[in-house]
């Protein structure tokens, strides 16, 4: 441990700072933190000062600990040797004072209060306690809750054409997905097969609600893996229950799971809600009734019933696979 003396008011120097912001980046370091990127940040003058020549000369920040960044006044960069940087206290301090009107703005690379190691260390905790089913960066996950078992995995499975398929997935900690993906595993003989994949959140009952996310629509008529962004880039979500929702505008087949391979939703009390039947599994997910042809997913999945347009709980032998990717 670093031997930090006990000071009095008077006997603080700069040394002494900097030995503390030196213990503080070897902390940092050691725990990997995380960084984000912030644009336009407004930064005000400090003019508590009595010596007037010194004011809207330093300008600081509400949000610190810059490790790059770039200075504007009214939108155009201020060249560096203008300024004596301090990135790491959220500030910068001009040579010349400022016109008072002038906006002075940064955009900056910060550290944030995330760290990489402690969250890989959770995650192997989480994973290694609660799942057979490691969740590494960049791994492709879905609701598959059972890897030990070599039938868990299906393949040719034909999906119903203009209807939108929910798969249950639950998330144990914050995570920041990207992109989604399917396997067409045979051409279709439409003309053109369109597909779309999306995120819905839970509504609190076991069924999907509001749109979180979603791809855009693409061709999927050609075998292969069906692999596209989401349209807003990336989506953090917060830990719990959220659906991944597929339509397809034909009737495709697509790799998938066996039923019992995947998170179950119990059966529910009123039969004509359930689309299917299976003795091997209880519903895997849900399905909505005919969409016609659709590029987007609706931004609230349709409402379980019996009628027209209203989905129904899915019960399969095997279900076709759709896959976010958690980065």
């Amino acid at each position: 441990m670093t031997p930090f003396n006990r000071l009095r008011s008077e006997d603080i120097l700069s040394s002494h700072i900097n030995g503390l912001t030196s213990a503080v980046n070897n902390i940092e370091q050691t725990l990997g933190m995380r960084t984000v990127t912030i644009s336009g940040h407004a930064l005000s003058p400090v003019n508590d000062m009595n010596d007037i020549t010194l004011r809207n000369r330093i300008y600081e920040g509400t949000i610190r600990n810059w490790t790059t960044f770039t200075v504007r006044r009214n939108g155009a960069v201020v060249a560096p040797d203008e300024y004596a940087a301090h990135g790491g206290f959220g500030a910068v301090v001009f040579h010349v004072a400022q016109n008072p009107a002038a906006a002075i703005t940064v955009d900056a690379t910060r550290v944030t209060n995330r760290s990489t190691v402690i969250e890989e260390l959770s995650e192997d905790t989480e994973n290694s306690l609660s799942t057979t089913v490691l969740q590494p960066r960049n791994a492709w996950i879905s609701g598959l809750i059972n890897l030990t078992d070599p039938h868990s995995i299906a393949t040719n499975i034909t999906q119903a054409a203009q209807t939108i398929d929910a798969f249950p997935i639950y998330l144990k900690k914050d995570t920041i997905l990207d992109r989604m993906r399917s396997t067409t595993t045979a051409a279709v003989t439409q003309p053109t097969t369109t597909m779309v994949m999306g995120i819905y959140r839970d509504n609190g009952n076991a069924f999907p609600s509001t749109l979180l996310a979603q791809t855009a629509s693409f061709n999927a008529t050609s075998a292969g893996v069906n692999d596209y962004a989401l349209q807003a880039g990336t989506v953090t979500l917060s830990a719990g229950l959220y659906w991944l929702a597929r339509y397809q505008s034909a009737g495709v087949t697509l790799d998938g799971f066996r039923a019992i391979g995947i998170m179950q939703i119990f059966d529910p009390t009123t039969a004509a809600h359930i689309n299917g039947t299976t003795p091997m599994a209880f519903c895997q997910g849900v399905r909505s009734g005919t969409m016609g042809n659709i590029t987007t997913l609706p931004s609230t999945f349709p409402a379980l019933g019996t009628g027209a347009n209203t989905s129904s709980y899915l019960k399969r032998d095997f279900v076709g696979g759709v896959w976010v990717r958690k980065i």
